[in-house]
Order: C-alpha cells, then sequence, then structure tokens
C-alpha cells in the first residue's frame, strides 16, 4: 500500500491518525525513529498534498497529526501558506480553526 493509498483510505473513514498510526497501516518503509526517514516521510506528505492541490482537491495530510499536538505539524501550515490556502500565523488557536476547516473538507472530498 503506498502512502496516498493509507491517506485515501483514512478520508474516506473520516479518520484522523499520527505519524506512527500512519506508518503502521500501511507498513510504509519509514524509521521514525531516524530524522532523516522523519525528514522523508514530512517531504513525501507535502508532495502528495501539493500534488492534490493542483488537482483541486484539499491537503490531504491533514488526516497526519502529531500525537503531542493533537494538530499536524508545523509543514502542514507552511505548505498550506506556500499555496495560498492559509495565511501563516503561528497563533494555535487560527491554526486549529483552519487545520478543522482543511479536515473537513477533506472528509468531504469523493477520494
Amino acid at each position: 500500500m503506498t502512502l496516498l493509498d493509507v491517506l485515501k483510505k483514512a478520508a474516506r473513514k473520516q479518520e484522523i491518525m499520527s505519524y506512527k498510526d500512519l506508518v503502521v497501516k500501511g507498513n510504509l518503509p519509514y524509521d521514525l525513529g531516524n530524522m532523516a526517514h522523519r525528514q522523508e516521510l514530512g517531504h513525501d506528505l507535502g508532495e502528495i498534498s501539493a500534488h492534490c492541490h493542483y488537482q483541486g482537491a484539499p491537503l490531504i495530510s491533514a488526516l497526519v497529526i502529531d500525537k503531542q499536538k493533537n494538530q499536524p505539524g508545523l509543514g502542514f501550515f507552511r505548505l498550506a501558506e506556500k499555496l495560498g490556502k492559509y495565511n501563516g500565523s503561528t497563533n494555535k488557536n487560527k491554526q486549529e480553526e483552519y487545520w478543522i476547516k482543511e479536515l473537513k473538507e477533506v472528509f468531504s472530498y469523493k477520494w
């Protein structure tokens, strides 16, 4: 199962998941104990979400959260800003508000 397959399946089920859950569910080749692998996973999630955006779909990586923060990592918000979907505010309430909006779009999109 590819990273995108795991994300689409989760979107159809309206599930959010941690980075670890994502790797485990998809039996994906990322060792989250390895910084380079974590960065690679973040990069790959960004590439997939950017591709989704350019195809008119929401940012599917909104499904993946940092379990400690209970929302996506900073890379998600940076990508959304780069794509013109988010104003770049570092205010936690503004980030959560944007994330919830994007998450609803992911859940309602026909994957």
